[in-house]
Formats: structure tokens, sequence, C-alpha cells
């Protein structure tokens, strides 16, 4: 794993990159009923030049969730709330190996019921001893498709249009049959810039192992960015962290 350099910013690294990918570490005693705390690790997705392939590059990114053990196990999915941070692999002068903090994403506890109370997420830019609100991502009241808004700034979202809108099928195999061959091994969602009223990237859930989806709840992803700056990047980033807990976290069990 190459480290970022302490002076190269985080937010210049991920305006870079084209595609992530996303890989949830399992947790195998979670088939025991036990929910621990998130953790995925982020790599940028190459594009072999023959057979048009896909490999992973760097790992640049590390994102930790912290939230409360009666939460995780007692409290669904859709009201959950818990904090995140996004760090970078970074290396300083002296030539030690650490971790730097780039993002914090904020979801609180709400109690949703339908169109009531739908959850939200505030992504904050705190590299360098900063507080910065880049933007906020929603789960809107829809009765089919699934469908996640990006409001990018720190103005209220009331009364405002999404800037971009993921969305996904409810018809697609890979939400109701979970095999590791043809359109069941996938789930697709489509990025939806509402400034250019067009398609301008995607996030992809892919199949992983069949030990890994039959005894957790962990999920491999693929994000193809849009040609946007960092800050519209690392939203993109925080929504699909959204979409798992939202869509793909199992429900916590009744002991």
């Amino acid at each position: 794993m190459q480290p970022v350099s302490q002076e190269e910013k985080c937010f210049n690294v991920i305006e870079k990159l084209e595609n992530l990918f996303i890989a949830q570490q399992p947790q195998f005693i979670e088939a025991c009923g036990c929910e621990f705390e998130n953790k995925y690790h982020v790599y940028e997705l190459k594009e072999e030049l023959e057979g048009n392939k896909k490999k992973l590059g760097r790992h640049y990114f590390e994102c930790t969730e912290r939230s409360g053990c009666c939460e995780r196990h007692f409290i669904p999915p859709e009201c959950r709330g818990f904090k995140m941070t996004v760090e970078a692999y970074a290396k300083n002068k002296e030539g030690k190996r650490r971790w730097k903090e780039f993002l914090l994403l904020d979801r609180p506890y709400v109690c949703t019921l339908c169109c009531a109370n739908r959850p939200y997420m505030s992504v904050q830019h705190i590299e360098g001893k900063k507080n910065e609100v880049l933007g906020y991502i929603k789960d809107p009241w829809k009765c089919f498709d699934i469908t996640i808004d990006i409001f990018v700034g720190a103005e209220p979202i009331d009364n405002r249009e999404p800037t971009y809108r993921i969305t996904g099928k409810c018809c697609q195999c890979g939400l109701w049959c979970h095999c590791p061959c043809g359109p069941c091994k996938e789930v697709i969602f489509t990025l939806y810039d509402n400034r250019e009223k067009k398609d301008t990237g995607q996030l992809k859930k892919v199949w992983s192992s069949c030990c890994q989806e039959c005894m957790t709840d962990a999920d491999n992803f693929h994000i193809f960015l849009p040609k946007a700056d960092w800050k519209e990047k690392a939203l993109v980033l925080a929504a699909n962290l959204f979409i798992d807990y939202r869509y793909f976290e199992k429900k916590p069990r009744r002991h």
C-alpha cells in the first residue's frame, strides 16, 4: 500500500480519481448474530487495456464507522444513526505512516416511517482541523425505485433541488436474488446530474464471494465518478456508503 505524502492534500487525490472500488471488510463472527462497526477500504479501480477487465490500484482511503452497540443490534437500518471518518493513508516528512483524517459523515438517528422523517446524512471536510460542510445526502420518499439525492453546499436542503440524483430500478434481479451469475451478481445505480440533465456516472454493487455473501452483510461496490470537482466526488463516495447502510445492511436480529 503506497501512502499519500503528508504534504499532498486528500482532496487533490480524490479529484484525480475516475473510478473507485469499495470493499467492506467482512466480520464472519456476525454469522452468530453479533453486529460490529463497519469498515471499508477504498481503492482506485483501473481498467486493463486488453479484455476491458478491471483491476485494483492503490489503497487510498479507509472508512470507519463509530456507533453504539445497542443502535446496531436493536435499531433498524432506516432509522439508526452513526458517524464515519474517511481517512487517507499518509506519510509525513520523517517517513512515519499514519491515517490522515479527510471526511466526517454524520447520519443522525431519525424515526422513519414511510414518507415521514426521511433519513439523511451530512458530509464534512475535516482535513487540517477544518470543519467545512460539503453537502448532504438524503433518501426521499419513493414508492418503488431506490432513490438517493445529493445536495452540494451547506445551504438548507428543504427548499432546493438536488444537484445529483442516484436511481436504482426496483426490478433488478440482484436486489431479490443473490447469485454469482448473470444479472443476479450486480445491482446498478445511475448518477443523474440535475444541472446538465443527463447521466454522468454509475454506482454498482458487485458479487464478492459465496462465503462472504452468505455469512456476512459485507458488500463490494464499483463507483464510476463524474467529471467534477473533488467536493462532488467526495459526496458521491459518501452517497455510496449511505446506500449500503440503507438497502444492503441486514436488519438487526431480535434476541
